[in-house]
């Protein structure tokens, strides 16, 4: 063949070749187009060369998975290599790049992979991609977002180690990540990583990942110092579907470290089934707003280690403070509502094996608000479900501000507590120490009580307390304080009571409904009772008293306890019981419902004394009444002077609480002997607000002669007996008798008086010494008086007599009608002295007799 004929042929051959490669290179394209989504791709400047291809713009359309990329550039170059006869890409560049992403809503939704780093890197990557400048517009929560930077990447001829190096801005801001990624992903990655934000290094991190085929990962990660980019979280919101208000502001200030090592079987979740180590450790030198819980600042450290999914804290120290509480501090009652929390933790001093699952450790708890109060001791976490707490010897002291509870004052409450418990998602249960304890400066009790506490002391020993509660909506579904409790106050002012010191033992019961205390209160004269006191929360108040007298010593012990005892009033012998109910309603005046019982008493009231009173006696307040019971009291014998008894007396009294003495009595039954009669009152009503009143007083068969015997006077003598009426007048102005009538019974009886004395009142008058001589044995069948008794204690009698002595001029009648005046206090003065009535009435009247006769001396 000739040179010509080679030449035709291999011109004709290379023509073949460019016609079927051309073919090929269509078929090729129309493939890619397809396979990829590619709906247009148009050039500007097109510069194609063996080794290289530049342009001037471009701009591509994709449609894939239901998303519509729009992607154009300008000063496009891109350089390969040739490996044989496959182009490898080496570098590619581009001055600007422009990338649009929507949603297009055709084609098959994408199923996204694990987010595991591929085995290999595509082999179009190039070695090094530049971007001097993208602007992207991609899908965010919004809508659309701009995503504006410049990016490097750069890769090995083998793949890995990949670098990357991106800027994005954001307005003026900037931020720069560098990250590298090295080794075999299939068996091991090695990646670091450098973020800077507006030039200032933020976040550093390392980390080491092995499948083989147990997983292991180990890695660190520290922000050095978080700088102040408020528009951070605004532009990360863009992106993320969380909303805005569950989001956390950026801190103004964070640090953070944090180390880990991992390992947990292939196709496991990660957090069920890692055994290994996390370290934490964290500083907010800011406060900082955390949606749900408040503005949190401080130091936090965790040590936590897994094994098989079980994971636990080896230590948890935090130094944290929590202002600005959020909507959960609402559902605290307002008087511990704290403003500001602050907490701090660290592993217990102890090396004691740590059970698994648990972390113990050292805790202080400050709160600071209206009150302020602090929680300091030794606290174990259970770290797996259920969740649960356990106190151990915690110490929990508090100070509170003055406040109302109940319609009760409560000054400056107190508080210092010794606590074991254990609380979880629903319950609460604490017991206290032997050495806890409540104080309060003062207690005051409702206005309509009168009542006032001064430095009261509680103590709380072996005090449990039991709550229930639901954490979904917070609240406090039941609650209940019980235990035993000693209370003590430095005094109490009741307008009853004489001020003294109290204490009380018993036990305490309280629930979110009411306060029960049940136990006995002792006055430091001695006085007791046995209470019984419920204190509903907006409810009626019940107090159930009850006590029991035995005289002598109890009654010396109420004498120095209550101010209504009189003064004068001496009980030396029996009992009393005394049951009283007291309630106060919601909104109305106090109640009272009190019974007295007494057996066998004795004792003297001023110059009187008594012996044997036994009966019972009640009293009520209701609605602004008050009323008096006394059924039926009987008393052995009272002694002013003159012996008297048995007493029977029954009566009932009713009148309105604010008018105590101008009510209604009403007598049924009041008999009593007298110098062997009887004297009694028939069963009568007076109003005592219609004073004055009187009192019939009806004597029957009083004996002469044991009257005569009580009078001072040794030679006096008679016998008979005496009937009649004493109308006893009752004022404001004292006790008087008037038009009294007394007679004598027939047939009669006798008188003797003493004839010396009569004799001398007679002189030489011949018919008074007839008389005188008569009344020496005078036999007398008509006795007729009239008595008046004054208020100044001045006993008038008129008397009428008829009679004869046998032995005087032949029994001859006589008829005397005599006026006599006698000064009953002083009468019965002398009597009290003469030893007839007991020794403590006796030494009374003399020191009377002093006092007078003091008195008289100093008006000389």
């Amino acid at each position: 063949m000739t040179r010509r004929g080679i030449v035709f042929g291999l011109v004709i051959a290379i023509i073949v070749l460019l016609l079927a490669g051309g073919l090929w290179i269509r078929q090729w394209w129309q493939a890619t187009r397809e396979a990829q989504g590619i709906e247009q791709l148009d050039w500007r400047g097109l510069d194609v060369g063996l080794s290289h291809l530049g342009a001037t713009g471009f701009r591509l359309q994709l449609d894939r998975s239901g998303r519509r990329w729009t992607i154009s550039g300008d000063d496009l170059t891109l350089d390969w290599r040739w490996d044989g006869l496959i182009p490898r890409p080496v570098t590619l560049h581009l001055g600007d790049l422009q990338v649009s992403l929507v949603a297009s809503g055709s084609g098959p939704a994408r199923s996204y992979d694990d987010g595991s780093p591929p085995s290999q890197l595509p082999s179009w990557l190039p070695h090094r991609v530049r971007i001097d400048h993208f602007d992207a517009s991609l899908p965010c929560r919004t809508g659309q977002c701009a995503l504006n930077g410049s990016a490097t990447l750069d890769r090995s001829d083998t793949g890995y180690p990949v670098a990357l190096d991106l800027q994005l801005t954001q307005a003026s801001h900037r931020i720069d990540l560098k990250a590298t990624l090295d080794g075999q992903p299939s068996q091991r990655l090695i990646a670091s990583a450098q973020l800077a934000i507006d030039d200032q290094p933020t976040l550093t991190a390392e980390t080491d990942y092995r499948a083989d085929p147990t997983r292991h990962w180990t890695g660190t990660a520290r922000i050095p110092d978080w700088p102040q980019a408020p528009w951070l979280v605004d532009w990360l919101q863009q992106w993320t579907p969380v909303p805005d208000d569950t989001l956390p502001s950026q801190p103004a200030a964070a640090q953070l470290d944090a180390r880990w090592t991992l390992d947990w079987p292939g196709g496991k979740p990660l957090l069920e089934s890692a055994s290994g180590s996390v370290a934490l450790q964290g500083e907010l030198p800011q406060p900082w707003p955390v949606p749900g819980i408040g503005t949190v600042s401080g130091e936090l450290a965790v040590d936590l280690t897994a094994s098989h999914g079980q994971w636990q804290a080896r230590a948890l120290q935090s130094n944290l403070t929590l202002t600005e509480p959020a909507a959960w501090a609402d559902a605290l009652p307002a008087l511990i509502r704290p403003d500001t929390v602050t907490l701090k933790t660290q592993p217990p001093e102890h090396g004691d094996k740590i059970p698994p699952g648990t972390l113990p450790m050292a805790v202080t708890l400050t709160g600071k608000g209206r009150s302020q109060w602090t929680l300091d001791g030794s606290v174990t976490l259970a770290l797996s479900p259920p969740w649960s707490m356990d106190f151990k010897q915690t110490h929990v002291t508090g100070r509170l501000p003055t406040t109302q509870l109940g319609g009760w004052r409560l000054a400056s409450p107190r508080l210092d507590l010794t606590l074991s418990g254990h609380a979880d998602a629903t319950a609460l249960s604490l017991k206290t120490g032997p050495s806890a304890f409540v104080t309060l400066a003062g207690l005051t009790a409702p206005e309509d009580l009168n009542l006032g506490l001064d430095t009261v002391r509680g103590d709380l020993p072996s005090m449990t307390l039991d709550a229930h509660y639901r954490t979904d909506k917070p609240a406090l579904d039941s609650l209940q304080l019980k235990g035993p409790v000693w209370l003590s106050a430095g005094q109490i002012t009741h307008p009853q009571l004489k001020p003294q010191s109290w204490r009380f033992k018993g036990s305490l019961t309280s629930t979110l409904k009411q306060l029960s205390l049940d136990g006995q209160l002792t006055a430091h004269s001695g006085a007791d009772a046995q209470v019984g006191l419920k204190v509903p929360f907006g409810g009626e108040l019940d107090a159930h008293i009850t006590s029991h007298l035995q005289a002598p010593e109890d009654s010396k012990a109420w004498a120095a306890t209550w101010t209504g005892w009189p003064k004068l009033l001496d009980v030396t012998a029996g009992t009393v019981d005394i049951d009283t109910q007291l309630s106060r309603p919601a909104s109305g005046p106090l109640q009272l419902d009190g019974h007295a019982d007494l057996r066998n008493l004795d004792g003297t009231f001023n110059r009187t004394g008594w012996t044997g009173m036994t009966g019972g006696l009640s009293v009520a307040i209701k609605n602004g009444q008050l009323t008096a019971q006394m059924p039926d009291l009987s008393i052995q014998t009272v002694n002013p002077g003159v012996p008297i008894g048995p007493v029977q007396l029954a009566a009932n009294y009713a009148t309105a609480q604010d008018q105590p003495l101008g009510g209604q009595l009403t007598l049924q039954k009041a008999r009593a002997d007298l110098v062997g009669g009887q004297v009694h009152v028939e069963p009568q009503q007076w109003n005592l607000s219609r004073l004055p009143i009187r009192v019939p007083l009806i004597v029957e068969k009083l004996d002469l002669k044991r009257i005569m015997e009580l009078y001072p006077s040794e030679d006096l003598a008679g016998t008979g007996q005496l009937s009649g009426t004493l109308p006893v007048r009752i004022g404001r102005d004292g006790i008087a008798v008037e038009d009294g009538d007394l007679q004598a019974l027939s047939p009669g009886g006798r008188l003797e008086l003493p004839g010396s004395r009569l004799q001398a009142l007679a002189g030489d008058n011949m018919a008074m010494g007839i008389v005188a001589e008569a009344m020496k044995n005078f036999h007398y069948s008509v006795l007729d008086s009239t008595i008046d008794y004054a208020r100044d204690g001045t006993l008038k009698l008129g008397l009428h007599i008829e009679g004869r002595n046998p032995d005087v001029h032949n029994g001859q009648p006589v008829v005397l009608n005599v006026n006599l005046e006698e000064d009953i206090p002083a009468l019965l003065t002398s009597l009290q002295l003469s030893g007839r009535v007991n020794e403590t009435v006796t030494e009374r009247v003399k020191k009377l007799i002093e006092q007078r006769q003091n008195d008289n001396t100093k008006e000389q």
